[in-house]
C-alpha cells in the first residue's frame, strides 16, 4: 500500500492517506480488524465528494474521507483536534494486509 501515518508536531499519530487504493477495498480491509465497528459508509458513484465512511475502533470514532486534490483517501478522528495511539494500529494493520495481498497476487 502507498501510505503514510501522519504525525503532529509533538509526534503523536492522528490519521494515515492511502494512495492508490480503492475505496471499499480500504474500507473492507478496515472492517477486518477486530474490534473495528463501522458506523457510516456512503458511495455515491456519481460524485467522488460523496465517498466517505465513519468507524469505531477501541471507543474512537474515525472518519474516511477523500482528499479534494488527489486520489487519496484519508483516515483520520472524527473530532477534528483528536490524536489516538489507535490509529497506528489500524494503519499498520491495513498496511500489513494490503502488502500481503499485493505479493500473494504476483
Amino acid at each position: 500500500m502507498r501510505g503514510k501515518l501522519l504525525q503532529r508536531d509533538d509526534g503523536q499519530p492522528y490519521g494515515f492517506i492511502t494512495y492508490g487504493v480503492r475505496f471499499q477495498r480500504l474500507c473492507r480491509n478496515i472492517a477486518e480488524l477486530p474490534g473495528v465497528i463501522f458506523t457510516e459508509r456512503r458511495r455515491l458513484f456519481w460524485s467522488a465528494g460523496n465517498v466517505h465512511a465513519a468507524f469505531a475502533f477501541k471507543g474512537c470514532r474515525f472518519k474516511i474521507d477523500t482528499d479534494p486534490w488527489d486520489d487519496g483517501l484519508w483516515v483520520v478522528p472524527a473530532e477534528k483536534e483528536a490524536t489516538y495511539p489507535e490509529i497506528q494500529e489500524v494503519f499498520e494493520f491495513v498496511d500489513k494486509r494490503l502488502d500481503r495481498k499485493k505479493h500473494s497476487a504476483q
